[in-house]
């Protein structure tokens, strides 16, 4: 079953893992319609419903318990644009949700000039919107002709082309940033990470460990440490390349991972081994 099918109610109805029924099929096919969920419509609330409802209600800022209650329901009545939508009249059957390859991600806009939302995946498309840079979505499929199929916070979805698009976050609360000329470490981490995230042990030094942590990868890298027991000051940037910044929460969660970057705190702590990278 690849497109939304039957009913598109909303429900007042209290739901949860182990929950079945129409009302767990409605939700799937709201699910389904905001490319979070990939299984069949059969109204049981599994594990894969479980997933695909937690990460709606991230994209939304809701608490993602995986409960679906009156916040969520509204949240997903907002999802008013019906799959037939997207492509046209001579679109495969399936098209989009069982086509190409699975990806499942969330991303986001990298390009500094946007991108086009699309209804088909070709560049005569028809054009939806523009999408601004850092603008967040979640990544349902890739399509041949370096195509991704996204859905947007609002409900809209369509097609992106895939070098447009940054995939595999840190984590989801991360944003994108492009470094400036003669722009340090230390610099960018003045801009984002401020007030009561700077603390003794977690000082500024730390949150630059956090960043070379975060932008590790094969290739040349935006942040990076040139050797591997480089000390924090020794953290280089590379002008005009993008880098992951991960949200306070991440950053502050890998204490005792890193290093904090301060002598006096790595020997007071067990959490004080230097980052290597």
């Amino acid at each position: 079953m690849g497109q939304p099918t039957g009913s598109f109610e909303v429900s007042e109805e209290l739901l949860r893992l182990g929950s079945s029924g129409s009302a767990v099929a409605n939700l799937q096919n709201h699910l389904r319609l905001a490319g979070l969920y990939k299984r069949p419509i059969d109204g049981c609330f599994g594990t894969d419903t479980a997933y695909a409802v937690r990460q709606f209600q991230f994209d939304r800022k809701l608490s993602p318990d995986g409960i679906v209650g009156p916040s969520t329901w509204a949240a997903l009545s907002t999802l008013s644009t019906p799959a037939s939508t997207i492509g046209n009249a001579n679109s495969p059957k399936g098209f989009p949700f069982e086509m190409g390859i699975g990806v499942y991600s969330v991303g986001l806009v990298s390009n500094s000039a946007g991108v086009n939302l699309r209804a088909q995946p070709d560049p005569t498309g028809t054009f939806k919107k523009k999408l601004a840079f850092n603008t967040r979505v979640f990544v349902s499929r890739e399509l041949a002709g370096d195509w991704y199929f996204v859905t947007l916070a609002d409900g809209n979805s369509g097609f992106v082309y895939k070098k447009y698009i940054s995939i595999n976050p840190p984590d989801p609360g991360s944003v994108l940033y492009k470094i400036k000329k003669n722009e340090g470490a230390l610099a960018i981490v003045k801009q984002h990470y401020k007030g009561s995230a700077i603390q003794w042990g977690q000082d500024e030094r730390y949150y630059a460990n956090v960043l070379v942590e975060a932008n590790r990868g094969q290739g040349l890298r935006g942040i990076y440490n040139p050797t591997e027991d480089a000390a924090w000051d020794k953290t280089q940037t590379r002008e005009g390349y993008l880098i992951w910044i991960p949200s306070m929460e991440f950053a502050k969660s890998l204490r005792g991972k890193v290093g904090s970057g301060s002598i006096s705190y790595g020997k007071r702590s067990r959490g004080g081994a230097r980052l290597r990278g």
